[in-house]
């Protein structure tokens, strides 16, 4: 009698093959939410981000203005007198400043910045800060 219950016993340990498929299926199903969600915050930290940089690069502007009673003629003046590290977006593209000279034409007055957007195409609806004149 116990010999027959131990060749029970022996038989029924492990899984079977389906009971493992379902197994791997779940985890499957489970990763694939998890990723989607993973990714769509992603993207939305990189949207908020490039809000918190050009709020900071206005700043930084607005800074060397006062320092040097001008803006700069482009960005890379900023990087090179050490006002700031980068010059690119969460995306990996610069940002595009456009200044705005004085009737001499030597004098920055104003500017215009904003970034390409995810798309990294300029004038398309997901640019984001200071909207391009077309």
């Amino acid at each position: 009698m116990k010999e027959k219950n131990m060749k029970k016993n022996k038989k029924n340990k492990g899984f079977t093959l389906i009971e493992l498929m379902v197994v791997l299926a779940i985890i499957g199903v489970l990763t694939t939410i998890i990723a989607v969600n993973v990714f769509k915050t992603l993207g939305t930290a990189k949207k908020k981000t490039c809000e918190i940089e050009l709020k900071t690069l206005r700043n930084i502007l607005l800074q060397y203005h006062t320092d040097k009673g001008r803006y700069p003629t482009q960005l890379a003046e900023l990087k090179t007198e050490k006002y700031i590290k980068k010059t690119t977006d969460p995306w990996g593209n610069p940002y595009i400043y456009v200044p705005q000279h004085d009737e001499s034409g030597e004098k920055v007055i104003n500017y215009k910045i904003h970034s390409k957007g995810p798309d990294g195409k300029s004038g398309t609806k997901d640019d984001m800060g200071d909207k391009q004149e077309q």
